[in-house]
């Protein structure tokens, strides 16, 4: 007996910082290509790529032919730019999911990413000298939403592997 899955509501935050050039980007290219093969006309999927600022590219959309049609060209359009947020990239996913007016059962977020953040911390040192930081950025849990509990994880890129897995 088939057992059909849950409609999803996947919203994917995709680094393009210069950070993710060459083999990375097209390992990530690779990837979201592939999870867009496996979802079908009842899940929903949100494309936001980021930089130095997050940029939703499409919109939750029902991956219908013309959906995962329309999800293949932005992907493989993807090219790398200057900067890295991915604090305000997340800011923008969590809004995705709490804007939406139709809510499948499952919703998930996936951020591909290096973890190299761009984003400046200030911090004192004992001589009242300004000290600049490149942060290394976090894995997140989140729980924002008492309806569903998302989990959000980066993890390196690693080509190597990419190759070994996707070749």
């Amino acid at each position: 007996m088939f057992l059909r899955r849950a409609p999803s509501d996947l919203v994917t935050v995709l680094d393009v910082s210069e950070s993710m050039s060459g083999a990375k980007l097209q390992m990530l290219k690779r990837v979201v290509g592939l999870l867009n093969s496996f979802l079908d006309s009842a899940d929903r999927l949100c494309i936001i790529a980021f930089a130095a600022t997050p940029k939703r590219l499409m919109p939750l959309r029902r991956m219908t032919a013309q959906g995962q049609g329309l999800a293949h060209s932005i992907i493989d359009r993807l090219v790398c730019s200057q900067g890295s947020s991915v604090y305000e990239a997340l800011k923008k996913d969590t809004k995705v999911l709490d804007e939406r007016r139709h809510k499948n059962t499952v919703a998930s977020i996936i951020l591909l990413s290096d973890s190299q953040d761009d984003s400046v911390q200030v911090n004192h040192n004992n001589n009242d000298k300004h000290t600049n930081q490149r942060r290394k950025s976090p894995q997140v849990s989140s729980t924002r939403f008492a309806y569903v509990e998302i989990l959000v994880c980066s993890s390196d890129f690693c080509p190597e592997l990419a190759v070994d897995t996707f070749s």
